[in-house]
């Protein structure tokens, strides 16, 4: 646990023994930014200024997933919605294979919500 008092998150795995918030772990190295760094792919900065595994697709840079393709979403490095001619990223959990959009993903149970 990170040892600023009063804390209690989970220390990064560092040898300063404090969370991300405290000091703990990289910081982004875009200016003014205070997000944690990404420590896989692109380096050093956070996924919103360009860290992590990018889209090998010629001209995207968009954010990947670390599969067989390295691929974004919309180049085919994720399951799309099965809804014709939705390009969106399907929902790994609850109802699968739609988008948010088309019924994808945990539904509230509450009746007639």
């Amino acid at each position: 646990r990170c040892k600023e008092p009063g804390c209690g998150k989970a220390a990064a795995k560092t040898s300063t023994d404090l969370c991300a918030k405290h000091g703990g772990s990289k910081l982004c190295m875009e200016p003014g930014c205070t997000k944690q760094a990404i420590t896989h792919g692109v380096k050093d900065r956070c996924m919103a200024h360009g860290g992590g595994w990018r889209c090998k697709e010629p001209g995207c840079g968009k954010a990947a997933a670390k599969t067989s393709t390295d691929l974004c979403a919309k180049h085919g490095g994720s399951k799309l919605c099965m809804e014709p001619g939705c390009t969106k990223q399907a929902i790994t959990h609850g109802v699968k294979d739609r988008c948010m959009a088309h019924g994808g993903g945990w539904r509230c149970k509450e009746p007639g919500c």
